[in-house]
C-alpha cells in the first residue's frame, strides 16, 4: 500500500474533523485544542450555522432606540449637573454599553427589543474586556465617516469594523 499523501499536519486536521463528527455534538474547543491538532482551522472554527446574522437596518433600529435613551438619561443629567453631567453620561453608557452586552441578556435594551444579541464568534457570550473593545472600536467605526458601520451591510456575517475588531457577531435570537 502507498503511503497517505497528507502531510503530518494535513493528517491533523482530517483527524480532528472525524473526531468531531463521530462525536456528534462534542463541544469543538475539545477537539480543536486536544493534543497533535492544529489551533487554526478558521472555517471550522468561525462558522455559525444555523444562525441569522442582525442585518444592517435592525441594527440601525437597535442603535437608534439606545441612543435615545442614552439622550434623555444625558439630557436629564446635563440639565441637573451642567458639563460634569456629560462626563457622568459618558461613563454611564460604557458601563451600559458593556455591561449588558457581556451580561446574560447579550445585548443593549435595543438589541433585546429588535430580538438581537451580541456573541463571539464562536457562538458564546462576550467577556466583559472584548465587550470594551467592542465599545471603543464603534469609535473607530464612527470616525472613519460611518464607513465602519456600513460595513454590516455587505460583511458576510454582518460585521462592522467594531464587530471584526472585538471578534463578535450580532445574531438574531
Amino acid at each position: 500500500m502507498l503511503a497517505s499523501p497528507l502531510s503530518p499536519s494535513s493528517r491533523a486536521v482530517a483527524e480532528s474533523r472525524s473526531a468531531f463528527s463521530s462525536r456528534g455534538a462534542a463541544n469543538p474547543y475539545e477537539v480543536f485544542n486536544a493534543p497533535g491538532t492544529p489551533w487554526l482551522l478558521l472555517d471550522d472554527r468561525i462558522e455559525l450555522r444555523g444562525v441569522t446574522f442582525g442585518s444592517f437596518w435592525i441594527r440601525s433600529i437597535a442603535g437608534s432606540i439606545d441612543a435615545l435613551l442614552l439622550a434623555i438619561v444625558g439630557g436629564g443629567l446635563y440639565f441637573a449637573l451642567g458639563t460634569i453631567g456629560l462626563v457622568v453620561e459618558g461613563l454611564g453608557a460604557l458601563f451600559y454599553f458593556v455591561m449588558m452586552e457581556s451580561s446574560s441578556s447579550r445585548g443593549t435594551l435595543g438589541k433585546i427589543v429588535c430580538g438581537l444579541a451580541v456573541v463571539d464568534e464562536w457562538g458564546k457570550p462576550v467577556s466583559i474586556p472584548r465587550a470594551c473593545t467592542r465599545h471603543f472600536a464603534k469609535t473607530l467605526s464612527a470616525v472613519l465617516l460611518g464607513v465602519g458601520f456600513l460595513m454590516i451591510g455587505w460583511t458576510r456575517r454582518k460585521q462592522g469594523l467594531h464587530d471584526l475588531l472585538a471578534s463578535t457577531v450580532v445574531i438574531k435570537r
